[in-house]
């Protein structure tokens, strides 16, 4: 497969990620999000998924969108895998509701780009 067409994929499973987000947290309120673990861990699981597939995305595709923070989202990716312990779910939340749907329309963007 090409390198676009994987890049391709990758793209599409980002988006399918953060749609999945974006139902869970949809008509949540802080509140709601706090004291429901299965939200919670749902949310930190598929932000674990995109920073996992944007590690992998080929760094043509990250040259040629340099508007997006790959390098926070793969940071994030990193800290959600290493400190499971202490995530701090209060940048889970605000990621979930604020970052989301700005990098969705930023990836649905690319996605028609690219595809």
């Amino acid at each position: 497969m090409s390198q676009s067409k994987t890049d391709f994929a990758r793209i599409q499973s980002v988006l399918e990620a953060m749609y999945e987000i974006e139902s869970y947290v949809r008509d949540a309120s802080h509140e709601d999000f706090l004291n429901n673990s299965m939200m919670r861990i749902a949310t930190v699981k598929q932000l674990e998924i995109i920073g996992l597939i944007v590690e992998q995305m080929s760094d043509n595709l990250k040259d040629d969108y340099p508007q997006l923070h790959w390098e926070a989202i793969e940071k994030l990716h990193t800290v959600l895998v290493h400190e499971y312990l202490g995530i701090n779910f209060e940048l889970v939340w605000v990621t979930a509701r604020k970052e989301i749907p700005t990098m969705k329309k930023q990836f649905e963007l690319i996605l028609s780009q690219v595809g």
